[in-house]
C-alpha cells in the first residue's frame, strides 16, 4: 500500500525511503499528509510532538519551545535571583515553586495554540533556576563549616 500512497525521497543517510511528510492524492500528484502520521510508541505512548502533530513543517516546534524555556532560565536567574537575595531564598523558592505548578496546570488547559504554549514555556523557564538552586544554597548555608 505504501507504493501506491507514498512518494519516495532521499533520506539523510542518502538512501531512498518513503516520504514522511508527503502523499499521493487521487490525481497522482503529491500533497501534504492529510490522514495523520504513524509514531514510534516503543518508549512513550504520547509526547507533545505526537499529540499536536509537530512534524514536517512544524518539526522545529519542540526545539523552539526548549530554546524559549532556556531564555526564560536566563531571565529568571537575573530577576528571581536578585529577588532571592533581597527577599530571602526560602520565600522565593516557594514563590517560584507555586509559579511553576500553577503555570504548568494552566498550560494543560490553555496551550492549544503554539504561541500560548511558548509564552507558558518561557514563564516556566523563568521560575526553574531559583526553584532548583535556592534549596541547594540554603543547604550549603546551613551545613557545618567543617565539612
Amino acid at each position: 500500500w505504501k507504493n501506491l500512497t507514498l512518494p519516495m525521497e532521499v533520506g539523510p543517510d542518502g538512501n531512498l525511503r518513503y516520504s514522511q511528510c508527503m502523499m499521493y492524492n487521487s490525481s497522482g500528484s503529491t500533497t501534504d499528509c492529510q490522514y495523520g502520521w504513524e509514531y514510534d510508541r516503543t518508549d512513550y505512548l504520547e509526547t507533545l510532538p505526537s499529540f499536536y502533530n509537530w512534524v514536517c513543517d512544524k518539526s522545529n516546534y519542540a526545539t523552539d519551545a526548549l530554546t524559549l524555556a532556556a531564555v526564560g532560565n536566563a531571565v529568571g536567574c537575573l530577576f528571581f535571583g536578585h529577588a532571592a537575595d533581597k527577599l530571602g531564598r526560602r520565600y522565593m523558592f516557594f514563590i517560584t515553586l507555586m509559579l511553576n505548578v500553577v503555570v504548568r496546570i494552566i498550560s494543560l488547559f490553555v496551550a492549544q495554540s503554539f504561541a500560548t504554549f511558548l509564552v507558558l514555556q518561557f514563564v516556566i523557564g523563568t521560575a526553574f533556576p531559583v526553584m532548583y538552586i535556592a534549596p541547594c544554597m540554603i543547604g550549603a548555608e546551613l551545613s557545618d563549616k567543617g565539612t
